[in-house]
């Protein structure tokens, strides 16, 4: 069952500082994270601390989850998608041919994206001008 936005909001106020608020079925809010740096693993780009677990609370009803431009994250159950093999993604390849693993990816039913900050993150630097375009 999917929750409301007024769900997703409540259950999020409940476990963390109470920072969202809905408004026509959207949500809005400003996370303030902190200032702890440290993260899981050394890779640079990674979630900010407890990012992700507050992702997951937002998005509790939310079980077959793909995380897009995944990089070294880990999160058990979760798919990751990224061109970088020694990430060991479950799927390795250039977001590009996402479309060419549709049978694998059509019943995700939540995708997290955390797209590479500039050209100089980016594998492909001729994917900076279609970056844009794909909308997280």
């Amino acid at each position: 069952m999917n929750q409301t936005a007024e769900q997703r909001v409540a259950a999020y106020n409940d476990k963390w500082p109470p920072a969202l608020l809905t408004y026509n079925d959207r949500i809005y809010g400003v996370w303030v994270i902190g200032n702890t740096y440290e993260n899981a693993s050394d890779f640079y780009g990674e979630y900010p601390h407890k990012l992700l677990q507050r992702m997951q609370t937002l998005f509790q009803d939310k079980q077959k989850v793909m995380h897009l431009f995944s990089g070294k994250i880990i999160d058990k159950g979760a798919m990751t998608y990224d061109i970088d093999e020694s990430h060991r993604p479950t799927i390795c390849d250039d977001v590009r041919n996402l479309l060419a693993h549709k049978t694998e990816i059509q019943d995700r039913d939540l995708v997290m994206c955390d797209p590479p900050y500039d050209k100089s993150d980016l594998k492909s630097t001729t994917f900076q001008s279609r970056l844009a375009k794909l909308r997280c």
